[in-house]
């Protein structure tokens, strides 16, 4: 995927002619619309990608080499998810925008960027009122199914995206029959957020949001886990973090003595 990213920015190019100079440019579009971390993790796949040419001789040296890491800064952990204030003020924000219904089901699902983008009105089922993400599209590559209730914000705002089989739930405006592209989807997000004041956030901010607000209303770990598609309990455990810390001060803010 990294590759195929690369090769739609620089068109089609024999591998001997990427010099150091594209890649720097390349990186500076891909931080337009990732986070630094999520540029980090695609630069070490393009650089192993090299590595390979140059050990195959397809080239004499890897245009990456000299490429280092993006600093990534440590965020508090207020900037991990959005308030219950910080929320509204998103709401408001995204009214009329052409992405208002997919940030809204990223808020209501905590699917991840792609698992949205990519997904299929065969995918969704009223009847039995179930989504299923796919394993293809899918981060662990193990297809979930998310349930909804009958009644609901999320099915309302299912009924509303017009359902038609064989295309996607959220069509791109300017094809009915082609997704969002995730680049646009990130990148337009990233501005709305920059607009009302949150520079950190962007679209994954609204999984963390989702976690994080049902474990402090108290869902199990283990039920959470599964909705969020988590291989592991352990990568959910942050989420609890900050519903601890709250037990905890309004423990001690209301000791008896």
């Amino acid at each position: 995927k990294n590759l195929n990213d690369l090769l739609d920015e620089l068109g089609d190019v024999k591998i001997a002619s990427i010099q150091l100079q594209d890649m720097d440019h390349y990186i500076t579009k891909l931080l337009q619309h990732r986070s630094a971390s999520g540029t980090n993790i695609s630069m070490r796949h393009l650089k192993a990608a090299f590595n390979k040419a140059v050990k195959w001789n397809y080239i004499y040296r890897n245009p990456m080499q000299e490429i280092k890491p993006i600093p990534v800064e440590k965020r508090n952990d207020q900037e991990l998810f959005l308030s219950l204030e910080q929320i509204d003020l998103f709401k408001k924000a995204i009214i009329g925008n052409p992405l208002e219904s997919i940030l809204h089901f990223y808020l209501q699902t905590g699917c991840r960027l792609n698992e949205a983008v990519l997904l299929m009105w065969e995918d969704v089922d009223f009847d039995n009122r179930t989504i299923l993400f796919r394993a293809a599209v899918t981060k662990s590559r193990e297809g979930r199914y998310f349930y909804f209730g009958k009644g609901g914000r999320l099915e309302s705002l299912l009924e509303h995206q017009n359902p038609q089989p064989g295309r996607p739930v959220f069509p791109s405006t300017r094809n009915k029959d082609k997704p969002f592209s995730h680049f646009w989807v990130s990148t337009k997000a990233r501005r709305i957020f920059d607009d009302i004041g949150l520079p950190w956030a962007t679209v994954h901010t609204l999984r963390h949001t989702f976690a994080t607000h049902l474990a402090n209303s108290g869902m199990a770990m283990p039920v959470l886990s599964g909705i969020l598609g988590h291989s592991d309990t352990k990568l959910t455990e942050r989420y609890y973090i900050h519903r601890d810390r709250k037990i905890s001060e309004d423990a001690i803010t209301n000791l008896p003595y």
